[in-house]
């Protein structure tokens, strides 16, 4: 059984485009797997996935990945995107959660709590 342990959140770099790819299709199959077509749960990893679409996002003027890491092994992830806000959105500094994803083995096990807004770089 995994333990409650607080994570290491850290800004991710380009040369971590593997390893968002990797961990990004495998916490999405686990999420939306059960509940969709294998053919179509595929077809979206093909499209959403890969070291070279996960170098081009991270290159995106705007988009900030953080990645969460407990003995140096990544659980889970987030993406964050700022730029144009809807119309409905007020303030000057918006940012979108468009993406965030734990490992199913961490899911209920506190991982977020007591996160503070500091990212290690």
């Amino acid at each position: 059984m995994i333990q409650k342990r607080s994570p290491l959140i850290r800004r991710a770099l380009v040369a971590d485009a593997l390893l968002l790819a990797e961990l990004g299709a495998r916490t999405f199959y686990e999420s939306f797997a059960a509940e969709n077509k294998p053919e179509d749960i595929s077809n979206y990893l093909d499209a959403s996935f890969g070291p070279e679409k996960q170098a081009a996002e991270l290159a995106e003027p705007g988009v900030i990945f953080l990645t969460a890491e407990i003995d140096g092994i990544a659980v889970g992830y987030a993406q964050l995107r700022s730029g144009e806000s809807p119309e409905c959105i007020s303030g000057s500094e918006q940012i979108e959660l468009a993406r965030i994803y734990v490992s199913q083995a961490w899911l209920g096990l506190g991982l977020g709590e007591g996160i503070d807004a500091s990212v290690h770089r």
